[in-house]
């Protein structure tokens, strides 16, 4: 797995392994850094990364990004309405 996250929250996941090799890199970005991960895609770790929100973007695996992106737009459609 391949995260970019915000700087500002990088202690977040420094003291959370979530899987094999991790390491914490610098990006081209001064407010990112670059986290990568030998995991497993499981409905945790979906959690987990939901919680940070905005403070986490994912770029690897394209199945995982993709359920973040579906996430996304069902959440933009839903809050778009008015409560009933």
């Amino acid at each position: 797995m391949k995260l970019k996250v915000r700087k500002i929250s990088r202690f977040l996941l420094r003291d959370a392994t979530l899987g094999h090799a991790q390491t914490i890199t610098e990006s081209d970005d001064p407010e990112w850094v670059i986290l990568t991960s030998q995991v497993t895609d499981t409905r945790q770790l979906r959690v987990f990364l939901r919680g940070l929100g905005e403070l986490v973007e994912v770029l690897e695996p394209a199945s995982l990004r993709q359920y973040f992106c579906n996430l996304s737009q069902h959440l933009a459609c839903m809050y778009a309405q008015p409560p009933a």
